[in-house]
């Protein structure tokens, strides 16, 4: 199973069986972090995921908590990757929000959200695979649901473009750390809130049993305001990632905004599950 797989990291990756890739890969995945190991060539991972964003609380500009209206937000998504070649993957995602915020006139609304392509490019790796960089380029089209005079959209109302690096560095044969920086560009913004997005986070996970590893993440996000301020915030996150049979991956748990500027100090529940075949 997963330790197994894990203690045999001194075989190439690459050079391994499907199942155990597989199973190294899950041990990778975290929660709100970006994994850096691609799908195998060949293979296909379906993943559909819940999520829910609720806040009644906001950070203002000189970094102090007021009370707000409450804010819901839930989300269904379907993400789709095939392995190209190696090294390589491609996915595709598409979903669907339904929105609450009664501090808009707007006060319910939802819909389509924005379509997304993206990849995941293995660039580098030590022998032992204990430390690994991937670039992640993932592409918006705001194709979603617009808001307009009587709902509110969860489309981003622009063409966005996210460049991301994600790599993992291995300590013990259990212990997996995992961190991703990026920057979001936002192309004929429209409506949009903001010109760009930066944002990094850390993420530090332990293999207890084959099919449960427990983990915790930081991180940290600035946005630059289009009409409207910058925000930025930090940000904490625990959960599990739970491998539960060499093709079937479950994740669950939740983050949250703990200090920020000008930004909803929000709650975000993850469900996933990754279905490799």
């Amino acid at each position: 199973m997963l330790g197994a797989a894990h203690a045999r990291a001194a075989v190439p990756l690459f050079n391994r069986g499907d199942a155990e890739y597989t199973r190294f890969r899950y041990e990778h995945n975290k929660l709100f972090t970006a994994d850096p190991f691609p799908v195998q060539p060949g293979r296909v991972q379906l993943s559909p995921t819940y999520l829910f964003l609720g806040a009644n609380h906001e950070w203002g500009d000189n970094w102090d908590l007021n009370p707000r209206d409450t804010t819901l937000e839930h989300t269904g998504l379907l993400v789709a990757t095939v392995g190209v070649i190696r090294h390589v993957d491609a996915s595709i995602a598409i979903g669907f929000s339904d929105i609450l915020d009664e501090e808009q006139p707007q006060r319910t609304g939802g819909g389509i959200i924005d379509f997304a392509l993206g990849s995941t490019i293995l660039f580098y790796h030590t022998p032992e695979l204990e430390f690994t960089l991937s670039y992640l380029p993932t592409f918006f089209t705001p194709t979603g649901t617009r808001t307009s005079v009587t709902i509110i959209g969860p489309s981003e109302e622009a063409f966005v473009f996210d460049n991301r690096i994600a790599g993992n560095l291995d300590w013990a044969s259990k212990l997996i750390t995992c961190a991703d920086i990026g920057y979001s560009y936002y192309v004929n913004a429209g409506n949009a809130r903001r010109r760009g997005r930066g944002s990094t986070s850390v993420a530090l996970g332990y293999q207890v049993l084959d099919w449960l590893q427990p983990e915790v993440e930081l991180g940290y996000f600035y946005a630059i305001g289009l009409n409207a301020p910058d925000q930025q915030g930090f940000t904490v996150a625990g959960g599990v990632i739970m491998p539960v049979s060499d093709s079937v991956r479950i994740d669950f748990g939740a983050q949250h905004v703990v200090v920020g500027r000008n930004t909803d100090a929000r709650t975000i529940v993850l469900l996933d599950m990754a279905i490799t075949f």
